[in-house]
């Protein structure tokens, strides 16, 4: 199942890149679930894995919102914000990794 999770993970980088979450969330959702269900993974825990996903993507270039709105408010340079925000995605980054590979972080409160 590890190498399922690590690969949707990348697909799921890589697609939070070029779209939007919510219309990638009602599209993949239904999609991946069996998938990871089949896998042993909880439909809560993938749900999370999936957004936190497709969050970090929206913060990378080519499209990047969320560093388009930044660079509105801030009004800086699109390069400048994506220097700026770098330290934090890969914050994101390793949070993923840990929530990816400790189920038990992202469901402690159904229990």
């Amino acid at each position: 199942p590890l190498g399922v999770l690590v690969g949707i993970n990348l697909f799921l980088l890589l697609l939070g890149c070029v779209m939007d979450i919510g219309s990638a969330i009602m599209i993949l959702a239904p999609i991946l679930q069996p998938v990871m269900a089949a896998q042993g993974v909880d439909p809560v825990h993938f749900g999370i894995i999936m957004v936190v996903n497709l969050e970090i993507g929206y913060l990378t270039p080519p499209l990047g919102l969320n560093l388009i709105v930044a660079m509105t408010v801030f009004r800086e340079g699109f390069w400048t914000i994506c220097r700026a925000v770098l330290p934090f995605m890969l914050l994101m980054l390793a949070g993923l990794v840990t929530i990816s590979l400790w189920p038990g972080l992202s469901l402690f409160l159904l229990d």
